[in-house]
C-alpha cells in the first residue's frame, strides 16, 4: 500500500510537471513567434526537469506523511487485539480520536456504530478478564488459608480436644465453600466456552424445584423469620409449570435466588415469594421479598462477577462470592431467556425470568400476557 501510494503520488507529480512545461512551451511560442524552437526549448526543458526532481521528492515526503497519518490508527488497532488474542494484558487502547478515523473509513452510520460497540465490548471483555483472574485468585486464597492454618495447628498438637472438633468444622465448611466456588467458576467457563450442558435438557417442572427449593430453605428461613411461599398464577393454576431445561441449571437458578433473597431479609424477618405463570410459548416466574432491597446504583452490577452488594455481610456469613447472580443470568440466557430486576431500597426486591417453554428464543406477543 505504501509503494501504491508513492507510485500514485510520482505519477500526479510527474503528469502535472509535464502539462506545466507544455503550457510554458506554448506560451513562450505565442509571446515570441520569431524565437527558434531549439532555443525555445532551451528556455523549457532545464527548469522543467528541475522542478520535476523538486517535485518527485516532495512528492515521496508527503506520500510517506499521508501514508504513516492514514495508517497510525489501523496499527494501534493491530497491536491492541494482537496483545489481546495472544493473551498479553495491555493498557494501549485505541484512542478517541484514532477510533474516529477508523470508523471514517467505514460507509455507513451503522456501520460505524457497530464499530464502535465491537470495541467496547472488546474493552469490557478484557477488564472482564483482568477483573476474573484477579478475583479468583482472592477468592480461592481465603478459604485454602483458613484450612491450612487450622489443619496445621491440629496437626502440631497446639489444641485440645474440645477444640479439635470446632477446628474440623471450620475446615469442612471451608472446604465446601472452596468446592462450591470451584463447580461455579467452571460452569462460568462452560458457558464463556458456549458449553451449557444442553446436552442434559429435558422436560422439567418449575413448579416441582419451586417447592424442593423452598424445602431445602426451610431452616434457614427459619432463623430468620422469614416465610416462603410459591404461588401459581393464572391458567397455570394448579398444573404443572413444564419447560425444556437442564434441571440441574434451573435448580441452581431458583436456589441461588432464593437463598440471596432469605440472606438480605429485614432484621424482623419478612417473606420470599415465588409466583409461577405461563401461557402457550413462555412461562414466568417472580421471586421477590420484602427485604432490605437493592440501591440503584448497584442494580446495574449485581449480575456481574464477584460483585457483592454488602461484602461485610456476606463474608461474616461464611458464603458468597459473587457470582451466583451471574451464573443466573447466564443460565437464563443459555435458556433463551430474559431476567429483571425491579428493587427499592428497604421495600425488597423482585427477580422477573421469562422463558420460552422450549428453551429457544422466539418472538410471541403472549410474552406480556404471562406477566400480568
Amino acid at each position: 500500500m505504501k509503494k501504491k501510494i508513492r507510485r500514485q503520488s510520482m505519477l500526479a507529480a510527474c503528469l502535472f510537471m509535464l502539462v506545466a512545461s507544455i503550457v510554458h512551451f506554448l506560451v513562450l511560442s505565442k509571446v515570441t513567434p520569431a524565437m527558434p524552437f531549439s532555443r525555445r526549448l532551451g528556455y523549457v526543458v532545464p527548469p522543467a526537469l528541475l522542478m520535476l526532481l523538486c517535485s518527485l521528492f516532495f512528492a515521496r515526503v508527503i506520500a510517506n506523511r499521508i501514508y504513516e497519518e492514514a495508517m497510525r490508527p489501523q496499527r494501534v488497532m493491530v497491536r491492541y487485539l494482537k496483545n489481546l488474542f495472544s493473551g498479553r494484558l495491555t493498557d494501549e487502547a485505541p484512542t478517541t480520536e484514532e477510533e474516529a478515523e477508523l470508523t471514517s473509513l467505514l460507509e455507513t452510520s451503522q456501520e460505524r456504530a457497530e464499530f464502535l460497540q465491537q470495541l467496547a465490548n472488546v474493552r469490557e471483555n478484557e477488564n472482564m478478564r483482568r477483573q476474573f483472574s484477579a478475583n479468583v485468585s482472592h477468592e480461592l486464597k481465603s478459604p485454602l488459608t483458613s484450612i491450612n492454618g487450622y489443619a496445621e495447628m491440629i496437626e502440631s498438637g497446639m489444641v485440645g480436644p474440645e477444640d479439635t472438633r470446632r477446628f474440623a468444622g471450620i475446615i469442612y465448611r471451608e472446604g465446601i465453600r472452596l468446592l462450591n466456588m470451584i463447580n461455579e467458576i467452571i460452569q462460568l467457563s462452560k458457558f464463556d466456552t458456549g458449553y451449557s450442558d444442553f446436552d442434559q435438557r429435558e422436560v422439567i417442572n418449575l413448579h416441582e424445584i419451586a417447592h424442593a427449593q423452598m424445602e431445602t430453605f426451610q431452616q434457614s428461613a427459619a432463623h430468620r423469620n422469614v416465610r416462603l411461599e410459591v404461588e401459581v398464577r393464572g391458567d397455570g393454576a394448579g398444573n404443572a409449570i413444564l419447560m425444556q431445561g437442564n434441571r440441574r441449571l434451573m435448580t441452581d437458578v431458583v436456589g441461588n435466588l432464593v437463598s440471596n433473597a432469605i440472606k438480605y431479609s429485614k432484621p424482623e424477618g419478612g417473606y420470599v415469594r415465588i409466583r409461577l405463570s405461563q401461557n402457550e410459548d413462555y412461562v414466568v416466574m417472580m421471586v421477590e421479598d420484602d427485604g432490605i432491597g437493592i440501591a440503584p446504583e448497584n442494580q446495574k452490577r449485581v449480575f456481574e462477577r464477584f460483585y457483592v452488594v454488602d461484602p461485610g455481610r456476606t463474608r461474616s456469613e461464611g458464603s458468597g462470592t459473587g457470582l451466583g447472580l451471574s451464573l443466573v443470568k447466564h443460565t437464563v440466557a443459555s435458556h433463551g431467556g430474559t431476567i429483571h430486576l425491579e428493587s427499592a431500597l428497604g421495600e425488597g426486591s423482585r427477580f422477573t425470568i421469562t422463558l420460552p417453554k422450549d428453551g429457544k428464543v422466539k418472538e410471541s406477543e403472549e410474552k406480556d400476557d404471562a406477566e400480568d
